[in-house]
């Protein structure tokens, strides 16, 4: 239901609501508590942008939850993720109902200064009477309506360091691997050094190939007898600690690649004993140094 619109991923069309609303509703809230005579004019536009920011927030973290199935979990941007419709809600509950407390106490107010207008105009001093003893209610009810913005103001606090987490692990995990120095179209791709690892594996009834890589941006020539494995082999190794996958043919040993992967090392661990093809290749099909670095970490052939 969230995962495309119009053949197009849904989820970062739909965060640009959130990283924009979330936070204008946010300082929204602690600005009208600051600046107490913004309330009125401004206390019901506050509350819209925040009952679509809440709105748009649940839908991102669905839509989020749909492509992380296609292309590998984002690492740390999916857990700030889950957390910020948790937030927008709790800002949500909170601040909607002092905003929605100013709004009323604006209108009863009004009320009253009317009809004490009224009763003073008339001479009716009877009925000023209970109005100046109502006096002391309406400052303890102000004091309240205080509180209760100061309250809100600090879950808008919470709302924007959670919502600049997400954004900043969002955008980490989408442009790490983009090399902002690359100006001009004749310039020439550029690989940071990768370290050398070593990957030896022993399938049954074959020899236990080996095979290292340095950091050079060319991929390492292949060994007289390059070994093939078995996706049932490859399965075999599906945890952090030892951790292959199989990416277009070829079968990698991606576990010290875990801790130094841009991304986090959710993508990674995601296709960990699986064939890493799909999420490889829709991800990194265009990137010249995720292409330069995977040869890298192989060790063998996908056996057909």
């Amino acid at each position: 239901m969230f995962d495309s619109i119009l053949g197009l991923p849904l989820h970062p069309l739909v965060v640009h609501a959130v990283v924009v609303l979330l936070p204008l509703a946010a300082l929204g809230v602690i600005a009208l508590t600051v600046v107490p005579r913004w309330r009125q004019r401004y206390a019901a536009l506050v509350l819209i942008a925040l009952v679509v920011a809440t709105g748009s927030a649940f839908v991102a973290k669905e839509s989020g939850e749909a492509l992380a199935r296609v292309v590998g979990e984002p690492g740390d941007h999916g857990e700030w993720g889950d957390l910020v419709p948790i937030a927008a809600f709790a800002l949500l509950v909170v601040g909607g109902a002092w905003l929605a407390t100013v709004m009323w106490g604006g209108r009863s107010g009004r009320r009253g200064a009317t009809s004490a207008a009224i009763a003073s105009s008339s001479g009716a001093e009877g009925e000023a009477a209970p109005a100046r003893d109502r006096a002391p209610k309406s400052q303890r009810s102000g004091l309240g309506s205080t509180l209760f913005g100061a309250a809100a103001s600090l879950v808008a606090l919470a709302v924007l360091g959670v919502t600049m987490a997400a954004g900043h692990t969002g955008a980490k995990a989408a442009w790490s691997e983009v090399d902002m120095s690359k100006t001009g179209s004749t310039a020439s791709p550029s690989v940071s050094p990768s370290p050398s690892v070593s990957a030896s594996a022993s399938a049954s009834g074959s020899a236990s190939p080996s095979a290292s890589a340095s950091g050079s941006a060319s991929a390492p020539s292949a060994s007289p007898t390059e070994a093939t494995y078995t996706m049932a082999q490859v399965a075999k190794h599906a945890t952090s600690s030892s951790c292959w996958s199989a990416i277009n043919g070829s079968v990698y040993d991606l576990t010290q690649w875990l801790s130094q992967h841009p991304g986090g090392a959710s993508p990674i661990r995601s296709i960990c004993g699986r064939d890493g093809s799909t999420a490889f290749n829709q991800r990194h099909a265009n990137t010249a140094e995720a292409q330069d670095t995977l040869p890298h970490f192989k060790i063998g052939t996908l056996a057909p």
